[in-house]
């Protein structure tokens, strides 16, 4: 089973400087390199952990420009996780799965992915009694406090690293932060920030893309690979950081026996977990 992961598109923001075709155009672009990629790795599947659009209130032409890029995949099942910014959204097509609650679907004969709920968490009782076989993933939208650097943007739903750790899922993947982090136990890794596509500063300090996820016979293999962002959503940052915010925002965070470690760099164009 290969799984192209991504989050937080967020298409359909408004930027400063960018009239509404130009957005279009940029928006469009970063599907297609997303559907052009899936369809080059040969994904089974393409998870989307949350904020696919901005808001709620998207216009009907993105939408249709979303649904006519996925259409393109036509082996390819999609399966799409609510994000803090898109909780009502819904796509009309037999090609996608929502997950709007906590629920469980079976993707394989042996592969179950379940929903951290956005409003209510995860039903810990249904998950303690389910995840005894198979291989078991936990997909959400949510902030990890103790990677909390801005309070604004991480406002909403949070669990700590110790919660992560204490599920005991295979793996868990997480869309809300934009960058690319894994969580390690020493040489394991229990879960993966797949991160948002593509980053859109002229002064690029990550590199950012969408994570392979390849699951064999029990065992994971996670893989990024770097997009590029469009030319037409490139902006300036407001300020340039200092070298201990750079340290603050992208260094490792250690948990305990635990440690979050950002992927990528500006020199990275591949990366294996």
């Amino acid at each position: 089973m290969r799984i192209l992961c991504t989050g937080d598109l967020h298409l359909g923001r408004k930027r400063r400087r960018l009239n509404p075709d130009m957005l279009i155009t940029g928006d469009t672009k970063i599907l297609d390199n997303i559907v052009h990629t899936a369809k080059e790795e040969q994904v089974d599947c393409l998870f989307i952990l949350g904020d696919l659009f901005d808001s709620d209130d998207i216009s009907s032409n993105i939408k249709e420009i979303c649904l006519d890029k996925f259409s393109q995949l036509k082996e390819t099942h999609i399966y799409i996780f609510p994000g803090n910014h898109d909780l009502g959204i819904n796509l009309n097509s037999p090609q996608i799965t929502f997950f709007n609650e906590s629920m469980a679907r079976k993707i394989s004969d042996d592969i179950t992915v379940y929903a951290y709920d956005h409003k209510k968490g995860l039903d810990l009782a249904d998950w303690n009694e389910d995840k005894k076989s198979g291989f078991n993933i936990i997909c959400g939208h949510l902030a990890v406090r103790e990677l909390q650097l801005d309070k604004q943007r991480n406002a909403g739903i949070s669990v700590s690293t110790h919660d992560i750790a204490h599920w005991k899922a295979d793996l868990v993947l997480l869309g809300h932060d934009h960058n690319t982090r894994f969580l390690k136990q020493g040489n394991k890794i229990l879960a993966t920030y797949v991160g948002a596509p593509y980053n859109i500063y002229e002064n690029e300090l990550v590199a950012r893309g969408v994570v392979i996820c390849e699951i064999d016979k029990g065992q994971v293999n996670l893989r990024f690979r770097r997009l590029e962002c469009p030319p037409e959503f490139k902006v300036k940052a407001a300020h340039m950081r200092t070298a201990e915010e750079i340290n603050t925002r992208y260094g490792p965070v250690t948990v305990g026996e635990y440690t979050w470690k950002l992927i990528g760099s500006h020199v990275v164009n591949n990366f294996s977990m």
